[in-house]
Formats: structure tokens, C-alpha cells, sequence
């Protein structure tokens, strides 16, 4: 497809006996936020550098619009911003004058115009005196994002551009990402182990798990492969279950907590069970139709204990 931006061909890096990527097909469409999401060590800093061309597969291939990365690298790379590891910033100096001495090194044309705009859409002062060793993490992060995109690159690719922040600077991060896919219309790749954010955040979704891709699909069709259930809290356990166990339409359900009863959705009218339940002289606290989490759906999926 023509507007298939990034896509991975069979991609492997081996080290010694370790495979830390595993024949890996990722496929980026033009305009959208992929999030590669996996546990730490999971193979997606790896994979991301193999992307970019920092280290080279052991196997496989790489294509960035349709081209091959190894042997057009330089053509291409000028059209991509990269966060994989934290920028060598100065201390002290400002946020303009640690970018203007990058902007120098790219040969960046109309370099205070590029410099002010990439300091306005991450919501910092071009003419801020405050220096690089006074920022938050917050602010150094969102510094980090402008000198990705100061070249006004097509591509980002951004490795857990969230960690380490509290929940105000991952809510900005979030905000900044968003807008930059939206507004400035860039292709962005994203990475992160944490499951929250992948959800508010990306369009389209890849797991990854000890080098392997799981899945991938959009958010919104693995919304509908997450389970809904009807979760019902009654007074008396034992005697909901011998209820349960006479009721036609229910043919499964979990106890998941000392008064809490887990029932697959399909099938069942959560005001019917409620009325059966009642009409049985069950005391029922509360009913509701709940969604498999994220972090649900990500250990069943891995078959893992969860993300860390």
C-alpha cells in the first residue's frame, strides 16, 4: 500500500544464543500513532534501532516508504525524528542555545524560525533564560521532543517518551503527541510498557513479548476482542452460585473476589439475572457490565503475569 510508511520484513537480532527480536512484521501506516507495546525487555528499543539503522539485523529486512533502510539510509533518515535515548544537552545552557548548536551541526536552514516554532509546539519560551540543569523532567523531555522534530521530519520515532514523568507531564506528553500526529500530521511509532497510555494514545496497536510480535491491529478492533462480563457483588456467595447453577442462560461464571461473581457476557441480560437473583432472595449489592481491562487482555494475550 502505498501509504505504508514503515514495515518490517521478518526482522531478527540475535545476541550469542539470545533472540532479543524474532522474525518481527510491524507494518506503520502515514498519519497514524503505532504504539509498539511490551514489557521491559521485551525487544522494542532494539527493534527501534534497527529501524533507524543504529545496529544491523541479524536477519530481515527494513523498509521505510518502500525503501530499503541499510542501503538509503541517507536519503531517508533526513526525514526522521528519533527519541531513543536521552540528548546530550548542555546544562548550562537554555533550551535555544543547546538547539541552536544542534541546528548548526543538521546545517538547518532558517534555523530561528525552525527553532521557535519546534519550542512552541512542545510549550516551551524561545526566550527562556532558565538553563537546562534548573528543568523538571517534564521540561526536559518536552526539549528532547523539540530537537526530534526542529528538522520538521514526516516520521517520529519515540522510545517510552514518557518515563520517569508524573501524571501532569504524561498528560502533556500525551497532549503534545496527539497534536503532533493531528495538527502537524506526522507519522509517529511510539513505545511504551505501559498499557494506559497505549490506550488514550495509539491508533493502531503491536505487541510484542520476548522478541516476538503477538499481535497487531488497531485499538479499536482489539477493544472488541477484549471480553465483556457482567460482575454482580451479592451478600451471599455460596448461595448466588447454587442460583447460578440453575439459571438456563448462565453456563459459566467466576468467583473473583469474596463476594463477587464474574459472568461472560454473551447471552445475559444483566436486568433479567439481577431480577432472577432477587426474585431467589440473593441480596445484590451491585450488577454492571464491565470490559476486560488492557492489562487483562495483555497477560491472556502473552500468557504472561502481567506488564512491568
Amino acid at each position: 500500500m502505498n501509504d505504508l510508511i514503515i514495515e518490517t520484513s521478518n526482522l531478527t537480532k540475535v545476541y550469542g544464543k539470545q533472540k532479543a527480536v524474532d522474525n518481527l512484521n510491524l507494518h506503520i501506516y502515514k498519519g497514524k500513532i503505532y504504539g509498539l507495546l511490551g514489557r521491559n525487555g521485551a525487544g522494542k528499543t532494539t527493534t527501534m534501532k534497527m529501524i533507524l539503522d543504529l545496529i544491523s539485523p541479524s536477519s530481515g529486512n527494513v523498509y521505510l516508504w518502500g525503501k530499503e533502510i541499510s542501503s538509503n539510509k541517507s536519503t531517508i533518515l533526513s526525514n526522521v525524528g528519533s527519541l531513543i535515548e536521552a540528548p546530550g544537552f548542555y546544562h548550562n545552557l537554555t533550551a535555544r542555545e543547546n538547539l541552536e548548536i544542534f541546528a548548526s551541526l543538521r546545517k538547518i536552514e532558517n534555523k530561528e524560525s525552525s527553532i521557535k516554532k519546534c519550542l512552541e509546539l512542545v510549550g516551551l519560551s524561545y526566550n527562556d533564560k532558565k538553563t537546562f540543569s534548573q528543568y523538571s523532567m517534564g521540561m526536559k523531555q518536552r526539549l528532547a521532543i523539540a530537537l526530534t522534530i526542529m528538522h520538521n521530519p514526516d516520521l517520529l520515532i519515540l522510545d517510552e517518551p514518557t518515563n520517569g514523568l508524573d501524571p501532569i507531564g504524561i498528560y502533556e506528553m500525551r497532549k503534545f503527541i496527539r497534536n503532533l500526529c493531528e495538527q502537524e500530521k506526522k507519522t509517529i511509532l511510539i513505545s511504551t510498557h505501559i498499557l494506559s497510555e497505549i490506550e488514550l494514545l495509539a491508533d493502531d496497536i503491536g505487541i510484542i513479548d520476548q522478541g516476538k510480535l503477538i499481535m497487531e491491529n488497531t485499538k479499536e478492533d482489539i477493544k472488541k476482542m477484549r471480553q465483556e462480563y457482567i460482575e454482580v457483588s451479592v451478600l451471599n456467595i455460596e448461595m448466588a452460585k447454587s442460583i447460578l447453577n440453575e439459571l438456563s442462560y448462565v453456563h459459566d461464571y467466576e468467583v473473583v473476589s469474596g463476594n463477587k461473581i464474574r459472568i461472560p457476557e454473551k447471552g445475559v441480560i444483566p436486568y433479567k439475572l439481577n431480577e432472577d437473583l432477587i426474585t431467589n432472595k440473593i441480596e445484590v449489592n451491585e450488577i454492571h457490565l464491565v470490559r476486560e481491562s488492557m492489562e487483562e487482555f495483555f497477560v491472556k494475550v502473552t500468557g504472561g503475569e502481567g506488564i512491568a
